[in-house]
Parts: structure tokens; C-alpha cells; sequence
């Protein structure tokens, strides 16, 4: 009898110690349930609030980040097809992306500037070059580089302008920087914007004679004031002293001999010629603006001779021409 209880105790305890086992299995699988839900869970929507703040950062960072209107500056170069295309029409513009507008300047392509790799000379020469350097030497004209360049027949370039129908130019033009995606995207963007915003607005061009040399000098204060309204870019007032050098004594070399002089000084001589006659008995140095007038008697002491006179100009090419007479080789 005693050992049938004994028996029967053993047997409660076994079956106790399988349920425990059991419950503490159980309990352990709840346990590694609960981690599993909680690491594929609570970490994901963490991750999604910070992705979205990152997000929302970024935006934030792009909303107040200021646009680089370069990205978005075009030039458009009317060209006449023949031998040499020459350029007739130039406009540089603005395609504002967020206040819908399209804004530029018309520039005489004949105006006289600086070219990279051919010296003083006619905007338009710069086309030889290539279109690249054509839009640098635009870009150091007027102080704001084009970032792309569309190149159209003259005829439709004009009638386009007038129109203002510059979806045609970006996507019938003979050649351009942009790839095709690029011009199709911005195609996109310009018919977005409303004609009554595109606007086109002319430098005035001077015509100065100096010699037997006609130039032609753009009004550089309506440039200021427009680049200024446009960009936003204040350009300030040039300080670089330009020089042109004639000959007016007939004798041959004379003003190379004196340009040549007056660069090995430090000067800056942006072009040689021929005086309008070879009557000039002394050396006329000519200057344009009060402001000039050391730079005269500096000139007149280097060379030992000539006399300063001054000179009034509605835009002046230069800040002194030097006109060398006879007494040259007295």
C-alpha cells in the first residue's frame, strides 16, 4: 500500500515538472514573440520619423536656400548662315523658376570689347571662336556668364523675340549646350510661363569715331541698371585705363612705337590706327572725363612731348587716345 503511495507521489511530481517545463516554454516563446514584434516594429516607425525628418529638413534647407540665377541664364545668338555666321542679334536672358519670368537684355553684337585670344575688337568676331568662347566674352561684358547657349537662324530669332514664343527657340534651334532631355524639360518650364512676364529690353548703342576707326560703345550706365534689375548684381563703375593709340603724322610705325612704349610702362593699349589726317603737327593727347586728366600729363611725361586735351564724349571707347603728330621724331 505504502509503496503504491510512493508511487503515486513520484508521478505527481513528474507530471508537475512537465507542466512547469511546459509553461516556461511557453512563457519563453511569448517572451521571444514580444522581442520579435518589437524589433520589427517599433524600430521601423522610428526609422520612418526620422527618414521623414530628414526629409522634411531637406526641404526645409532647399526651400531657404537661395537659386543661383547663372544656372539659369541663357543666351540666344541670332546668326546669318553664310560663310562666316556672322552674328546679327544677341540676347542674353533670365528664366526665374520661382517667380515665373523670363527677363533680358538685347545687345549690339558690334560693340567693342575685350576678346579672349583676339584682343580689342567687335563683340560678334568672338563667334569665330566657337559658341563656348562667344558666351564667355558675352559674360565678361556684361558680368553675368550665360550658363547655356541657344544659337537660331537671325530672322527667327527677331520673330521670336518679338513674340516672345521662346519655347520655339528651345526646341528649334541649329545648335545648343543642352542635351535634348535638358531641352525638353525646359521647354516645359517657359510654356508655364505667362507672356505678359517675358520681357526683353535694349542697351543703347553709341557710335564713336576715333580716327578712321568707327566703334561701337554700349551706354554702360542703362547696363549697370539693367543687370542690376535683372540679376540683382550691382556691377561697379570700370577703374581700368584704356588707351588707343593713332597715327597722325604719317610717319609709318609711329603709333606702334608709342604704344609699344606706353605698354612696357604698365599701360593698356586696346587698339592702333590711323588718325582721321596726317596734319597733326603735335602730339594730341586726348582725354575723356576730368577724372583722366593725370593719366594725360603721365602719358605726356613718359613721351617728352604732345599736349593734354580734354575731350567730351556721350560714351567714350576709351579713357585716352593718344594722337601722335610730327613732333614725334623732333
Amino acid at each position: 500500500m505504502e509503496g503504491q503511495n510512493n508511487y503515486s507521489r513520484r508521478r505527481r511530481r513528474r507530471r508537475r515538472r512537465s507542466n512547469l517545463r511546459d509553461w516556461t516554454v511557453v512563457f519563453l516563446i511569448i517572451i521571444g514573440l514580444v522581442i520579435v514584434i518589437w524589433r520589427f516594429s517599433t524600430p521601423r516607425s522610428t526609422s520612418k520619423t526620422i527618414s521623414k525628418g530628414k526629409t522634411s529638413s531637406k526641404t526645409q534647407t532647399k526651400a531657404s536656400k537661395p537659386i543661383k540665377l547663372e544656372d539659369y541664364t541663357f543666351l540666344a545668338i541670332g546668326i546669318e548662315k553664310n560663310s562666316t555666321n556672322t552674328v546679327t542679334i544677341l540676347v542674353q536672358f533670365l528664366y526665374h523658376p520661382e517667380k515665373k519670368t523670363i527677363k533680358g537684355i538685347r545687345l549690339n553684337p558690334q560693340i567693342s570689347t575685350d576678346i579672349p585670344g583676339l584682343g580689342f575688337g567687335q563683340l560678334s568676331q568672338a563667334y569665330s571662336l566657337g559658341a563656348e568662347v562667344f558666351s564667355q566674352s558675352v559674360g565678361n561684358f556684361t558680368s553675368v556668364r550665360p550658363r547655356y547657349y541657344l544659337v537660331a537662324n537671325s530672322q527667327r530669332l527677331r520673330r521670336i523675340i518679338k513674340e516672345r514664343s521662346l519655347e520655339e527657340l528651345v526646341l528649334n534651334n541649329l545648335k545648343s549646350n543642352l542635351s535634348r532631355s535638358q531641352l525638353l524639360s525646359l521647354a516645359k518650364k517657359i510654356r508655364q510661363v505667362d507672356r505678359k512676364k517675358i520681357h526683353f529690353y535694349l542697351v543703347p548703342t553709341v557710335k564713336v569715331t576715333i580716327g578712321e576707326q568707327t566703334y561701337y560703345q554700349i551706354k554702360r550706365d542703362k547696363l549697370r541698371q539693367l543687370v542690376s534689375k535683372i540679376w540683382g548684381i550691382k556691377l561697379a563703375t570700370p577703374v581700368e585705363n584704356r588707351i588707343i593709340v593713332l597715327n597722325g603724322s604719317g610717319i609709318p610705325g609711329s603709333a606702334s612705337e608709342v604704344a609699344n612704349n606706353l605698354m612696357k610702362r604698365g599701360f593698356r593699349i586696346i587698339d592702333t590706327k590711323n588718325a582721321d589726317n596726317f596734319n597733326y603737327q603735335k602730339t594730341q593727347i586726348y582725354i575723356y572725363g576730368k577724372q583722366n586728366r593725370p593719366l594725360g600729363e603721365k602719358i605726356k611725361e613718359i613721351l617728352g612731348f604732345g599736349e593734354v586735351v580734354q575731350k567730351q564724349l556721350p560714351e567714350s571707347v576709351a579713357d585716352v587716345v593718344v594722337v601722335v603728330g610730327n613732333d614725334y621724331n623732333q
